[in-house]
């Protein structure tokens, strides 16, 4: 009989407005066995894998709570034993993986790997939504119960072109370019209000001739005007803020 697994992980409802961003489907075909579970070395107390989530490629969850993730397997292979991971996410500066990151990680949920029928997606539902805020996410597991029996679990994805996770193995942590097949579950939170430079009339994050443009134009149609138009600072949005205005193109500043 196939050995499979199900997972078990203090569940959440999602509210009808979830949204989900999936990402590194590649083609199938693929895979690692280390990342993001290191099945063979389940029997192990402590043994951690992460994975850093590069922040362009998350742009839409910004100001969101993600509450849960979702990896997805090549065959059915698990630990012949139960096992319990500690699940965890946090934002770093940090751009390729040569150690571990500690800093900034915030525990979400707990999965446990058991048998039963087969099943091709991973999910784990978050006991806590975290709120993404902009950065390089990492994803992170670490084996707090360990299996008595272990065996590989082979994962979709994508290779990369620099370290974009690190798992153990015989001894010591190791820097992988393997990128898995992951969809993020995401919602609420609020949506940060972009921030424009004064002057920026139009609100196109450049400031330049157009904004002139766009000024006099709301000067001479009545419109309201945005904060960025209160060039001189005054309070008052009027002909000086057009002279101001100029003047900030010119001296460059």
């Amino acid at each position: 009989m196939k050995k499979v697994f199900t997972l078990f992980a203090a569940l959440m409802m999602l509210s009808a407005s979830a949204e989900t961003l999936s990402l590194y489907g590649g083609d199938g075909q693929t895979w690692s066995s280390v990342i993001p579970f290191n099945g063979l070395w389940m029997d192990e107390m402590g043994i951690k894998t992460q994975v850093l989530y590069p922040a362009a490629d998350l742009q839409d969850m910004v100001g969101k709570e993600i509450t849960a993730i979702t990896f997805y397997t090549q065959s059915d292979g698990c630990p012949e034993s139960d096992v319990k991971l500690t699940i965890s996410l946090g934002e770093t500066t940090v751009n390729a993986m040569s150690a571990y990151i500690t800093e900034g990680m915030t525990q979400v949920g707990t999965l446990t790997f058991t048998q039963s029928e087969g099943i091709t997606e991973i999910t784990v539902n978050f006991d806590t939504p975290y709120t993404y805020n902009g950065g390089n996410l990492v994803f992170e597991d670490v084996v707090t119960e360990a299996a008595s029996k272990t065996q590989s679990i082979y994962m979709t994805g994508i290779e990369v072109n620099y370290n974009c996770s690190i798992s153990w193995s015989y001894g010591s942590a190791t820097p992988r370019t393997f990128m898995p097949q992951t969809t993020f579950t995401y919602g609420g939170g609020d949506t940060p209000e972009p921030e424009y430079e004064i002057g920026d009339v139009n609100h196109d994050h450049n400031v330049n001739i157009a904004d002139v443009t766009a000024l006099i134009d709301l000067l001479l149609g009545g419109s309201e005007a945005p904060a960025e138009a209160d060039v001189n600072g005054d309070t008052n949005v009027s002909i000086a803020d057009v002279t101001a205005l100029i003047d900030k193109l010119l001296s460059g500043n």
